[in-house]
């Protein structure tokens, strides 16, 4: 039997990690003042930003909580900050770039309550650079567990994430180590811990804007961390999680290639996902197949 969780919205502290958005941060803020049911504290860590952002901020003072970093530290450094400051029981997160839907908290927070669960996200609509917005393709259960992290961390927690203040602690926050997969890592964290219930709202409640520009050397250094933190502890679990993350590893390996426009190792890279993951590759399922559909819509469509 499920035991409700009786979250109310004056329990949730907001925060919105930001570095030299300002062209961007005032929807994000919008979208947060627009919820029907509003949050108790809003918390902006500017992580040592060097445009206008401190100017476009103050007109919100009072009604937003303001901490600057004095050097750039990254965003899960500004996410620990934020998350350190906050004084709610619950902490929901907000890329500055992002917006969320006006019904958003409520919704989820209707949803945690009905199913038990105090980690949560919820689906959203990508907006890619050329202005298209697709509709992510999610098919998680509203119960997940780490049979589904181990694939990657597609639940844009950056933008969806609600989680227990206590929990994210209890499992050391996020990895500062870490320049990309930050949220993978700490969602494999997570899903270990006894007292941590994963949910997954599949509604489209946010907007979440992608840049397709990523640091290919600093992905190779977040997917190797990921092997030394977590290969082997998955390796001696049973129902091959060892296996199926070596397969999400090299389809990340094989995505970050394409990207260097090295095509050759990209491909072997692949082919290595797929012979450790021929039939149930939820890598391909969730990432390639979406991407493959939305190149070919693209085509017919010039």
């Amino acid at each position: 039997m499920l035991v409700p969780l009786i979250v109310h919205p004056s329990e949730i502290s907001v925060v919105i990690p930001t570095y030299n958005r300002a062209h961007c941060i005032m929807r994000a803020l919008e979208s947060v003042f627009a919820q029907s049911l509003a949050p108790g504290e809003i918390i902006v860590v500017d992580d040592a930003s060097r445009d206008d952002t401190a100017a476009v901020l103050a007109p919100y003072a009072g009604r937003i909580r303001v901490i600057r970093h004095e050097t750039n530290a990254g965003a899960s450094a500004a996410r620990n900050t934020g998350i350190a400051a906050a004084q709610g029981t619950w902490v929901a997160f907000l890329d500055s770039d992002d917006a969320w839907r006006p019904d958003k908290l409520a919704r989820q927070l209707a949803f945690m309550d009905a199913h038990g669960v105090n980690v949560c996200c919820t689906n959203c609509d990508l907006i890619w650079p050329d202005g298209q917005v697709e509709p992510a393709y999610r098919p998680y259960p509203p119960r997940m567990e780490i049979g589904h992290y181990v694939w990657g961390c597609f639940t844009c927690p950056g933008s969806t994430l609600i989680a227990r203040r206590d929990l994210i602690g209890a499992v050391g926050g996020y990895d500062l180590r870490y320049p990309r997969y930050e949220d993978w890592d700490l969602f494999l964290r997570l899903a270990d811990h006894p007292d941590v219930v994963l949910g997954f709202l599949n509604d489209h409640l946010a907007d979440v804007w992608r840049d397709s520009a990523a640091n290919a050397a600093l992905v190779d250094k977040g997917l190797d961390l990921m092997v030394d933190d977590h290969l082997e502890r998955l390796s001696q679990r049973p129902g091959a999680l060892g296996r199926s993350f070596r397969a999400a590893i090299a389809f990340a390996r094989s995505s970050n290639e394409t990207s260097r426009g090295r095509y050759l190792p990209a491909v072997w890279h692949l082919v290595e996902s797929f012979a450790l993951a021929p039939v149930r590759n939820e890598a391909f399922r969730i990432i390639l197949w979406p991407f493959l559909k939305r190149k070919c819509l693209g085509t017919m469509l010039r």
